[in-house]
């Protein structure tokens, strides 16, 4: 499986870097892990506003909403919460006129115009029925198909759809390398630090193949279609199409790696069926 090689020390220097370079008075921590309470503490931010944590519970620092049952609460209902705290009787007051139906990434044109030329150098005049996005990582290290199962899924699609272009995802700072593909139908986008980029990207996408991770929520903000791996706990946290585009997910119990197989294998077939089902669309 692919296991993030980046060490806590690093993370944590990282992480308390960016606060020092963008000083916040409130910073809203959505991932309540001790050493992101503990970096969030030691920086210049007024106050943090998360989740309830055995290291928060007497540090007037820190806000919290009531502690609940987050097992079937959706992942957007819990962001949300937490933006209530910042000031409850605003919230309240205000959040029912807000339409998220209507939700839009504004994308500048210069970041328009890259993807464009990166999409215009992976068709090479070749008029390509549909594009795929495949994004192997996140930081689900322990649910996640090892890199090369990625790489062969990519290939079985390739040969399976020769006009459809599929554009693998990854990051420059990644300890991953994708090596360039032989097939003419995949291509390697390794985005920088500007996150706009990925986002203009995926609006080209007629298909988001991924694991669970921050790339599916632009995809579903975009009402692009996704098709994830995610472990069962998250089942009710992270469900796609809730801004109108379609969503579905093989999931992943807590030991599923002992039938490691079966479950590539489903993901592969669902791949395959929905490929398949994006060509009939196109017709």
């Amino acid at each position: 499986m692919h296991v993030d090689t980046t060490d806590k020390t690093t993370r944590e220097k990282n992480f308390a870097d960016c606060l020092k370079a963008h000083p916040v008075d409130i910073l809203l921590l959505l991932h309540r892990t001790s050493w992101k309470i503990k970096v969030a503490n030691n920086s210049a931010t007024k106050r943090v506003v998360t989740e309830l944590h055995m290291h928060t519970l007497l540090n007037f620092k820190f806000k919290s909403p009531l502690m609940m049952i987050s097992y079937f609460v959706h992942g957007t209902e819990k962001i949300l919460r937490l933006v209530r705290q910042i000031n409850p009787k605003y919230y309240d007051n205000n959040i029912s006129k807000i339409d998220f139906a209507q939700v839009r990434f504004q994308i500048p044109q210069e970041n328009q115009d890259k993807i464009h030329t990166f999409l215009e150098q992976c068709k090479n005049d070749k008029p390509y029925e549909a594009i795929v996005g495949i994004n192997p990582f996140g930081s689900s290290a322990l649910f996640n198909f090892d890199t090369q199962d990625w790489i062969n899924l990519a290939q079985l699609l390739a040969s399976q759809f020769p006009n459809i272009l599929f554009i693998m995802l990854t990051y420059k700072e990644n300890p991953c390398k994708l090596e360039p593909f032989k097939e003419q139908n995949i291509s390697i986008f390794e985005n920088d630090n500007q996150l706009i980029n990925l986002i203009a990207l995926t609006k080209h996408f007629n298909v988001l193949l991924s694991l669970n991770t921050g790339n599916i929520h632009i995809a579903d903000i975009l009402r692009i279609p996704t098709l994830i791996i995610n472990k069962t706990k998250e089942r009710y946290n992270c469900i796609g199409g809730s801004y109108g585009g379609e969503f579905d997910a093989v999931y992943l119990p807590k030991n599923w790696a002992q039938n490691y197989k079966h479950y590539y294998a489903t993901y592969t077939k669902k791949c395959l069926d929905r490929i398949q089902k994006l060509k009939k669309q196109q017709k």
